[in-house]
């Protein structure tokens, strides 16, 4: 169950939300590969993923993503908390070009 005001559920399965401020926002079902995310995101619109500096089993490549990013060419960092001298949380975000996908 999803808590932002005004918003509209794609798909509960898979918690695809979306409102008129934020756009689309995937909260996504687990993934086991990079393919399987980038398939489900380019399906429903999803044009950003937001990363964190932890070991998630329910979805392992993103924390290869998160130390590797060299290694996605098709993921654009817009955001880094690091860089942002916030280390408390650390997050990356990343804009998908579908482009270069391959």
């Amino acid at each position: 169950q999803h808590h932002i005001p005004n918003a509209i559920a794609k798909d509960e399965g898979c918690c695809v939300v979306s409102n008129e401020k934020l756009g689309h926002m995937g909260l996504f079902k687990p993934t086991k590969t990079i393919q399987d995310f980038i398939e489900f995101a380019n399906d429903n619109g999803i044009t950003h993923i937001i990363i964190e500096n932890k070991f998630d089993e329910r979805s392992p490549f993103t924390y290869d993503v998160y130390r590797n990013e060299q290694n996605y060419p098709f993921l654009k960092k817009t955001y880094d908390s690091f860089e942002e001298n916030y280390n408390k949380l650390q997050v990356k975000i990343f804009k998908i070009d579908y482009t270069k996908v391959e």
